[in-house]
């Protein structure tokens, strides 16, 4: 052989050998393409609304209905971060990752948020909640939140040696929101909603909500027993003892929206927060006529109208005898600040606009006899009226 040929010969199988070194050997996992999904139904417990709550975990296809610990199925490697805890006897759950479509599959769509269960006297836990699926098993139910890692077993047994684990994933960044901030729309303080009764029990809006209507006349009013405040996770309500009525902290407020969802009156809306937060709102979400209204309280909307007729850019509306202000449509021109006349549009981080003076009365014209009276002008007798003659004047009949 020809001292070419071997040197050809060594080039060909050299490059045969890095081809095979080069090869990538892939091992895919189970469940790995995130099409099968087991779907967990849990009841929450009562004391904290009872809801009914889907958890989600990568296996083969199946619903498992009731508060059972989950053990990985059908030989799945994989756990997530959606689990069941019960502390104190109060179960809550936690669901951060989701089953979402992808083209002709499933993927796994990961959310991070807050989750807080505060029950007075028993359970005070707050707790970020990420979205994560990893390989391994959680211990349920969870207990607590000391030593987290103790409630984990991650990976699985392997006995080749990988050099790294392959995810096909894409990221999918929230679309930006304007600021918002929680707004409480109720202004009736207690000096102008006095109580017409006083209630014994539960000191909880979402169970007084579920008896009457509240310790004075006004049906649709704050109720006063912070369950707004419990909700917080970020200290941005209080109760103001004076009024009796929660106030937000702009600067703290997150517009997380826990605080309106546990409200059971729905007088706490996420409003637009403007620069220096600057607002106008009506604070009352009374539907009632305008003398029951008032009647209850002195600082609810009846509903007149007459805020609407100077708001030149259609940002109010009248329905069911109430006032709303579209935080969208205002341009805070104050107008209708001073227009209401019970003072339930409130004006916030700005003076309101200085009222109109009242034009003076114009002066009462004087009746024209009594203008050429005081001149001294002889009026014209009549043409038929006989003369007057004094009886000094009259002569005398001989």
């Amino acid at each position: 052989m020809s001292p070419i040929k071997n040197i050809l010969l060594f080039l060909f199988a050299g490059s045969q050998l890095s081809t095979m070194a080069g090869q990538e050997k892939v091992v895919p996992f189970a469940f790995g393409d995130m099409d099968q999904w087991v779907v967990r139904e849990i009841q929450e417990s009562g004391i904290i609304g009872g809801n009914k709550k889907h958890l989600y975990e990568l296996g083969p296809t199946d619903t498992i209905v009731g508060n059972i610990a989950y053990h990985n199925k059908g030989g799945s490697p994989w756990a997530n971060s959606n689990v069941m805890a019960k502390v104190a006897g109060v179960v809550k759950t936690n669901t951060s990752v989701f089953p979402e479509k992808r083209d002709d599959g499933w993927c796994a769509r990961l959310e991070t948020r807050m989750e807080s269960v505060k029950v007075l006297g028993l359970v005070d836990i707050e707790v970020v909640a990420a979205g994560s699926v990893f390989l391994g098993t959680v211990h349920e139910p969870i207990k607590g939140t000391k030593n987290p890692q103790s409630m984990l077993n991650s990976g699985v047994p392997f006995t080749k040696k990988p050099k790294a684990i392959r995810f096909d994933y894409k990221v999918k960044s929230a679309p930006e929101k304007e600021p918002q901030v929680a707004t409480v729309r109720c202004g009736g303080t207690c000096d102008k909603r006095p109580r017409t009764n006083e209630y014994n029990g539960a000191r909880s809006c979402a169970v007084a909500s579920s008896l009457y209507v509240g310790e004075t006349g006004c049906a649709f009013g704050c109720l006063g027993f912070g369950d707004c405040v419990v909700s917080c996770a970020f200290d941005a309500i209080r109760m103001n003892p004076a009024t009796g009525l929660p106030e937000v902290d702009p600067d703290k407020c997150t517009a997380c929206g826990a605080c309106v969802k546990a409200c059971p009156k729905m007088i706490i809306e996420l409003r637009k927060k403007w620069p220096k937060n600057r607002a106008v709102y009506v604070s009352c979400v009374s539907k009632d006529k305008g003398a029951v209204v008032m009647k209850a309280c002195k600082a609810g909307c009846i509903g007149c109208g007459k805020c609407q007729k100077v708001c030149a850019f259609g940002a109010i509306t009248i329905e069911n005898n109430l006032a709303y202000i579209d935080p969208q449509k205002c341009k805070l021109c104050r107008k209708c600040v001073n227009e209401c006349p019970t003072g339930a549009i409130v004006l916030a981080g700005m003076d309101p606009l200085p009222k109109a003076p009242k034009a003076p009365a114009a002066p009462k014209a004087a009746p024209v006899a009594a203008k050429e009276a005081s001149a001294g002008v002889p009026t014209a007798p009549d043409a038929g009226a006989t003369p007057a003659v004094s009886a000094a004047e009259t002569p005398k009949a001989e």
